[in-house]
């Protein structure tokens, strides 16, 4: 979808993308919840941590549109706040969570209301690095903790991996983007060519350290983000050449800061980068390197 026209297309989108995210949370409270709860590490009201993050997220933004607006409605700027819900560490404290976004909304909406850049991301790299300094930032849940676990490939595209509190599996990430594609409210055209990129990239890498380590490709932090985060309507390019650039830095420059940091923080930091160029892709795509799509070709343009 290269341009938003309508209010109630936002709607639409916005609507379609908390439907593609609601699996996702579900999941996590079986990973990050129930299954650490069974251990009795945790209280029951815990199992539905992801669900609180993520409604919770939800009322706050809601909550700010009714004060400033006295109305209730969707629209992009919403988001952000349900995606970070989803990509905190499974140990994060609810307290300190609705502080940072209340704070941050606030901070947005009256100051940077004008600026463009991936919210997003800022968003996660911030509350990060305000948790690390806080206390012991761990993406394992305490059942992870305790052991060692040698999952298949099969366990790792289902979700059991350490990572985000509801950004784990896989399988429903992609089955989030499919859907999304399919009913064109996202620039996929992002993630087939940053993703692509990261897959060959970390290949030649494995080939030049010969170390195969083959659970890099399948990173579910990397993977939910290329798909959620990078896709953000609002600071990305509206042209074919646009988004190829944008999405070959962002592949390139997740790679590179995975390399030296870890797969946690490193596209997050690669998205909101990339995300401050604004319109300089789409400027460099008018000067005719890239060939236009063809008018042929019906539906986005992007994909």
């Amino acid at each position: 979808m290269p341009y938003i026209h309508s209010k109630i297309k936002v709607q639409n989108i916005v609507r379609d993308i908390i439907f593609s995210l609601l699996p996702l949370v579900i999941y996590g409270c079986y990973k990050n919840g129930y299954l650490v709860y069974q251990k009795n590490l945790i209280p029951f009201w815990l199992i539905f941590k992801p669900l609180i993050l993520f409604g919770g997220s939800f009322i706050i933004y809601e909550l700010y549109n009714l004060i400033r607006y006295h109305k209730l409605f969707l629209d992009y700027g919403l988001v952000p706040y349900l995606v970070l819900s989803m990509v905190v560490s499974p140990q994060i404290s609810l307290k300190l969570y609705f502080l940072v976004i209340t704070i941050f909304l606030l901070i947005d909406k009256l100051i940077f209301r004008k600026l463009t850049f991936n919210r997003s991301a800022l968003l996660k790299l911030g509350l990060g690095i305000w948790a690390y300094l806080k206390h012991n930032y761990e993406y394992a849940n305490l059942l992870e903790q305790k052991g060692n676990f040698l999952y298949n490939y099969f366990d790792l595209l289902m979700g059991h991996q350490i990572g985000g509190i509801a950004s784990t599996s896989i399988i429903i990430a992609v089955i989030g983007y499919f859907i999304l594609s399919y009913r064109q409210d996202i620039k996929d055209l992002i993630f087939k060519i940053s993703y692509g990129t990261f897959f060959i990239g970390s290949l030649i890498m494995m080939l030049y350290e010969k170390n195969f380590n083959f659970t890099i490709l399948f990173n579910a932090n990397v993977i939910f983000a290329l798909i959620f985060v990078a896709m953000d309507d609002i600071s990305s390019p509206n042209t074919r050449g646009g988004l190829i650039i944008y999405s070959l830095l962002i592949g390139l420059l997740t790679l590179t800061f995975s390399y030296f940091t870890n797969y946690y923080a490193g596209v997050y930091l690669a998205i909101l980068l990339t995300s401050f160029g604004g319109n300089i892709y789409d400027r460099l795509a008018n000067l005719r390197i890239f060939p236009k799509k063809s008018k042929k070709n019906k539906g986005n343009g992007l994909g």
